[in-house]
């Protein structure tokens, strides 16, 4: 099968982003990484950004990621994802039921626990606490997400749980968490995407 022509627009700093660039890796997808300055006039501007969703029929909004799988335009990076493992079939969960569940856990309860405890400066909380212990509870008995192997779930939560493990708190007790995040933050695919100075997530 001929691969589909993938550009991808991002920003190395954002997490979501790194959603899709760690995805991309993983399947050792061919693609064209386009950095998006955010915050400036100079390279690739929003501007452009909202050119290219305005050309695909978007309402422009000049967020990343942006990903176009030949004519293919989609944004949220969840969805990205999901794109790019309908193109590759290694990314697919073996426990589909369990990914849906873990990122939707991530985009909504941990992005919201994980922001109030910032803002309070704290390193813990409980509602905190209760998201991880669920991340830790699906790993019981295997060493990825949702199944055997590294898969949408993997993209979609490392980035994430890495910003947690580096200014919050993983409680001890979830030695199936830790030992995972550390295994995969390891892994070539993963490792070649993280930075060097990062953001939270909103």
């Amino acid at each position: 099968m001929v691969q589909s022509m993938i550009t991808l627009y991002g920003n190395r700093m954002c997490p979501y982003a790194q959603r899709c660039v760690i995805s991309l890796e993983y399947v050792q997808a061919a693609y064209e990484n386009v950095e998006v300055n955010l915050y400036g006039s100079g390279g690739f501007t929003k501007a452009q950004l909202q050119q290219v969703e305005a050309r695909s029929g978007l309402e422009p909004k000049g967020y990343v990621p942006v990903l176009r799988v030949a004519s293919d335009v989609v944004r949220e990076s969840s969805m990205c994802v999901r794109r790019v493992a309908r193109e590759f079939e290694a990314l697919e969960p073996g426990d589909a039921a369990a990914a849906d569940r873990l990122i939707e856990l991530c985009d909504g309860k941990l992005s919201t626990e994980g922001r109030r405890a910032v803002e309070k400066g704290q390193r813990r909380s409980a509602g905190l606490d209760e998201c991880l212990r669920e991340v830790d509870e699906a790993l019981e008995g295997r060493p990825y997400l949702a199944g055997q192997t590294f898969s949408t779930a993997d993209a979609c939560l490392v980035p994430f749980l890495f910003r947690v493990d580096q200014g919050l708190e993983i409680p001890a007790e979830y030695d199936r968490l830790r030992e995972y995040l550390t295994r995969v933050l390891a892994e070539p695919h993963v490792k070649r995407t993280m930075p060097r100075t990062w953001w939270w997530w909103w």
